[in-house]
């Protein structure tokens, strides 16, 4: 996506259906669902009479789907939700309202700790800092969502991502190198703090925290706390 064009994914591929409650009726509007993945707004003008209008029609079946997550009482939806209206957002334009969509996307999906839909949420992110050519913000969530889908054994996603990190150029990290948030948070905890004072530090979420320490553990092939402290170095920042 660049200044003269959109690219709008605002796919529900792993959708809201399947899911059943009796304040919402039943399944999801399968109907909405299909609407809103087959948006297909791909590198039509900024100007397009048509793109805005698929963008608008894209509106109306997210905010439906919105009012049945919210129905439904079920976080991981509102924040699938919540990661197609980062796309559409981006997709007219506004950044800002895109990254906050997304984000607040990968917080509750990591507090319900789905790794995949996390990880997508997470290539969302790192696509919209992308666009507004924040490459060093852009590169921690695609680091990110990399990892966990190679973790995952998602090879084309894994791809993606890639593909994502090859466009903000700059030096290749391999899928074992900590993040900068990552290696903050080890240098915190391996210094004794708990995580949620890590958390309180950081302004960030104590399952935040968690999901980052979880990650740090596996690629340095620790298990606990002591090991992490032995493993992580603690030399003063010059």
């Amino acid at each position: 996506m660049d200044a003269s064009s959109c690219q709008v994914k605002c796919d529900f591929t792993y959708g809201l259906t399947n899911t059943s409650s009796p304040k919402a009726g039943g399944k999801v509007d399968k109907g909405h669902l299909t609407q809103v993945g087959q948006l297909g707004v791909r590198q039509i003008p900024s100007y397009s009479p048509e793109r805005r209008g698929r963008i608008d029609d894209a509106e109306r079946h997210l905010s439906r789907l919105e009012e049945q997550a919210r129905a439904l009482d079920r976080v991981w939806a509102r924040a699938t939700a919540l990661r197609c209206r980062a796309l559409i957002a981006a997709a007219g334009g506004d950044l800002d309202a895109a990254q906050r969509s997304a984000e607040r996307s990968v917080e509750l999906l990591e507090r319900e700790l789905q790794p995949f839909e996390t990880a997508r949420s997470m290539l969302v992110l790192g696509q919209i800092h992308r666009r507004a050519k924040r490459r060093r913000l852009a590169r921690e969530p695609l680091v990110r969502a990399r990892d966990a889908f190679a973790e995952l054994g998602a090879r084309l996603w894994v791809e993606r991502a890639e593909a994502e990190l090859a466009r903000i150029g700059g030096r290749p990290s391999t899928p074992f190198e900590l993040t900068e948030t990552e290696r903050t948070i080890a240098s915190l905890v391996a210094r004794g703090q708990t995580n949620q004072e890590v958390a309180d530090a950081l302004f960030v979420s104590p399952s935040t925290v968690q999901a980052n320490l979880k990650r740090v553990y596996q690629k340095l092939g620790v298990r606990s706390r002591t090991e992490l402290a032995a493993k992580v170095d603690l030399s003063p920042e010059s």
